[in-house]
């Protein structure tokens, strides 16, 4: 599935990103996500649809071959904000706005630019035996 068909399944509003991964040796860039809603089939909207919820999820984009993040230092880990992607020769680029907290409650907004050539979503058990 292209990716801009499968961001258009996926609900990720009000949803966490809870760790990312940066898999150098097989150009994988992955976010774990609180919950991935999928978008009821034949629909346009999530409607609060949780038949197909995947708790603790990751999205993975894969063939990875630019990655950067704005601003430098701060750690994705709140709200993941939006993900919007456009066709670029024969890779995607994504955008991925996620929130930062600080301890003080203060919160910034880090945007992590990836170009990839494919993206799919996969459970934390899955995730967790293709890594062993």
């Amino acid at each position: 599935m292209n990716p801009e068909k499968l961001l258009s399944t996926i609900y990720l509003g009000d949803r966490a990103c809870k760790k990312i991964l940066i898999d150098g040796w097989n150009n994988r860039f992955c976010i774990q996500v609180s919950v991935i809603s999928r978008i009821k089939e034949n629909t346009d909207s999530w409607n609060y649809y949780s038949d197909e919820d995947i708790e603790n999820g990751w999205i993975i984009f894969t063939n990875v071959s630019y990655l950067k993040i704005i601003p430098e230092g701060l750690i994705p880990n709140d709200l993941i904000n939006y993900v919007k992607v456009k066709k670029s020769n024969e890779e995607y680029v994504f955008d991925i706005s996620i929130d930062s907290v600080a301890e003080s409650g203060r919160g910034k907004e880090i945007v992590i630019q990836v170009t990839a050539q494919k993206i799919y979503i996969e459970s934390n058990e899955t995730f967790v035996n293709n890594l062993k």
